[in-house]
């Protein structure tokens, strides 16, 4: 490396740790290659420069010259082989002196373009740099005037037209600053004198605050020439004649532009401040404000608000006059005042037809009478008890006579299956409760779970809990449900269209079945945007459903917070340990309200885990840890069960799982913790539709 660049080869590291530190964006914004382009440019200039500066003597021209300039490279003479030809060339070109500019130039242009800048802002800002101090020095200098140039800018407003002499109350005669009293205007005379007189006599409490009667007493007919006429007089004269004017300009600009504006709050302020407060506005000058623009006649229309009034408006006005957010709001508050909230009835949901069922009873008897023909031939007599047939699968009771031992007829689960032409069986040789072994055979027509049988079943109705969920249905056909907070947090995993999602609707609308909105609340994060959009509607919500992988990873946080504000609330009323005693205990005090349950509905968690590791990972860990008490609720589902989506920590804190048909054991053993599952549920790929 030395013997090819010389001294520059220490330089070679830096550019490309720089180059791989910003590849990445640079390749976003198609500039890689130009920034490739620019650092060698930039190296081969400062070679180029080295070589100038310091260049390799015992190098001659024919036989040996590269390998000259490559071994003073090592010796740090010169630029290198590379460096050193390149200087040598560009010496004979063009002269020593044009080489040194030409390369210089080129070395600085190049680092400029390599480093994301330009010349032409390189240049703004050394200007600018330069600019700045000239321009502090200027206004230095320009802040030092003659007395004369001061009186100029406070002349204007003290002398007004004599023919606006009705509007004197304007405001566009005051002045932001105060005037030293030894200050004499040219041209003034005796008035200069008197105005310094008076302003000392007002501004005795608070030099800094400017009169707004004042100019009234210079816009007058008539001017007192002695400096010792007394204030009060003139100032009382004045206000008796000017203090009618400016209440009915007030009143007529407040039924002109008010009254257009449709603003019923400064309309009542206008009367209050304009009619009643009228003269004390006037002739106190205590009561003008500085940081407010002045009160001005008919060329403004600006009306200064009482902060402390508050209008007593109808909310029409209100929705009328406010952005569309407190708009939304208060119309959201109006509909959960009148219209209180009703279950969907039941006729929504699609009747269960129960024809198929009827249809293959014949061939599960017939299958019956095959299955004890096939254990017959293999010398195991038996005979059939029962059936119970599930949507997916058929469970046969086979009782085995006396002497049988069970292990051989489980032995024969492969037997079995290819005498029968099944996809895959299952044999579970002590059925609980029974004296029986259970021998369950895919059918060969799945049938179809629907969710109106589930809800309107009386084991539904008749639960207290507003957590109570519909699961679906056993081997038996026997409804399955379950309660939340019994299985806090809960962990679905299925293959693409192997029924998850199916699954995550039927809870949700399980709950819309079941509870109020002022009793759960939900929280959907739907990465995929189709699976859970159509419950963008309900009143459930606590915020509309969650699209992105970072607005998710900010509503698990909101969760978290959530959590432990109410384990403090819990706290405050002191022995409260679960969310229902907290309810029952704060029972009819007006200071507190109840608190809801939240539960949080994440559809496609390998989604949010690859955008946002770290927030969604902690936030999850958080809730399950310590939300079951607090009554938040966690239920995810995800279609790739890794151990880079389920973490260690996420399977160690979601006890409850619920697992479809996935595509590898290994998916099987992060899921449930075991092996064979397909074995196990076969057939079972979708619960509910």
């Amino acid at each position: 490396m030395l013997g090819l660049f010389g001294a520059g080869g220490y330089l070679v590291p830096f550019y490309m740790i720089y180059l791989a530190i910003f590849r990445r964006r640079d390749e976003r914004n198609g500039v890689a290659n130009a920034k490739i382009g620019f650092a060698v440019g930039s190296f081969l200039a400062l070679l180029v420069i080295i070589h100038l500066f310091d260049p390799a003597t015992t190098a001659t021209e024919g036989t040996g010259f590269l390998s000259g300039l490559y071994e003073q490279g090592k010796q740090l003479k010169g630029a290198g082989a590379v460096g050193s030809t390149l200087g040598i060339g560009l010496q004979k070109l063009i002269g020593h002196v044009a080489s040194v500019i030409l390369s210089v130039l080129m070395a600085a242009v190049l680092f400029i373009f390599l480093f994301g800048s330009t010349p032409r802002k390189v240049l703004r800002y050394i200007v600018d740099l330069f600019r700045a101090p000239k321009a502090e020095y200027v206004e230095e200098d320009e802040g030092v005037g003659e007395p004369e140039s001061l009186p100029a800018k406070p002349a204007k407003p003290i002398r007004p037209e004599p023919v606006k002499h009705e509007n004197a109350t304007s405001s566009k005669g005051r002045t932001d600053y105060t005037v030293p009293d030894d200050v004499v205007y040219a041209g003034e005379g005796i008035r200069s004198a008197e105005k310094s007189v008076k302003n000392n006599e007002i501004n005795r409490d608070n030099p800094f605050e400017q009169p707004q009667a004042k100019p009234k007493e210079e816009i007058g007919p008539k001017e007192s020439a002695d400096p010792t006429e007394d204030y009060r007089k003139i100032f009382e004269e004045d206000g008796e004649q000017k203090i009618p004017a400016p209440a009915a300009v007030f009143d007529e600009v407040a039924e002109t532009e008010i009254t257009k504006a449709n603003v019923a709050a400064e309309t009542g302020a206008a009367s209050a401040v304009g009619v009643v407060s009228g003269a004390a506005a006037v002739s106190v000058p205590q009561k003008t404000d500085d940081d407010k623009p002045p009160f001005e006649m008919p060329g403004d229309t600006y009306v200064r608000p009482e902060p402390e009034y508050k209008p007593d408006v109808p909310t029409e006005e209100l929705t009328r006059r406010d952005d569309g957010v407190l708009e939304a709001v208060t119309q959201d508050m109006q509909i959960s005042d009148e219209q209180p909230y009703v279950f969907p009835p039941v006729s929504l949901l699609q009747e269960d037809n129960e024809e198929n069922n009827e249809e293959s009873y014949e061939i599960i008897i017939e299958t019956g009478k095959k299955l004890i023909t096939v254990l017959d031939s293999y010398g195991v007599k038996a005979k059939l008890v029962s059936t119970s047939r599930g949507p997916t699968v058929t469970r046969y009771e086979v009782l085995p006579d006396a002497g049988v031992r069970v292990n051989k007829i489980a032995n024969l689960a492969d037997d079995i299956r290819m005498r029968m032409a099944a996809t895959n069986i299952r044999i579970e040789t002590n059925i609980p409760g029974k004296s029986a072994i259970g021998i369950e055979i895919p059918n060969k027509k799945p049938g179809i779970v629907r969710l109106r049988t589930l809800i309107d079943n009386p084991l539904f109705r008749d639960n207290k809990s507003k957590l109570f969920a519909c699961l679906g249905v056993d081997v038996g056909g026997n409804p399955v449900y379950f309660d939340i907070p019994d299985m806090p947090h809960l962990l679905i995993a299925g293959a693409t269209g192997m029924g998850k999602s199916v699954c995550i609707n039927s809870i949700i609308m399980s709950l819309l079945y079941r509870a109020k909105p002022d009793e759960v609340k939900l929280i959907l994060i739907d990465p995929k945007k189709i699976e859970l959009a159509m419950y963008n509607d309900i009143p459930h919500l606590s915020v509309p459903v969650v699209t992105e992988p970072r607005k998710a990873a900010g509503s698990l946080n909101w969760a978290v917070v959530e959590m432990e504000k109410r384990y403090t609330l819990m706290q405050e009323v002191g022995g409260a340990r679960t969310l229902n005693e907290y309810n029952a205990m704060i029972e009819g005090d007006p200071e507190r309200d109840k608190l809801p349950y939240i539960v949080i509905v994440i559809d496609e968690l390998a989604d949010l885990i690859m955008s946002a590791p770290d927030e969604v990972e902690t936030s999850i860990c958080r809730l399950a840890q310590k939300a079951r008490a607090a009554g938040i609720y966690l239920i995810i589902g995800t279609q790739r069960p890794t151990v880079d989506v389920i973490t260690g920590l996420i399977k160690a804190n979601v006890p409850s799982r619920i697992a479809f048909t996935v595509q590898s054991q290994i998916d099987s053993r992060t899921i449930i913790v075991r092996f064979a599952y397909h074995n196990r549920y076969c057939g079972s790929r979708k619960a509910l539709r």
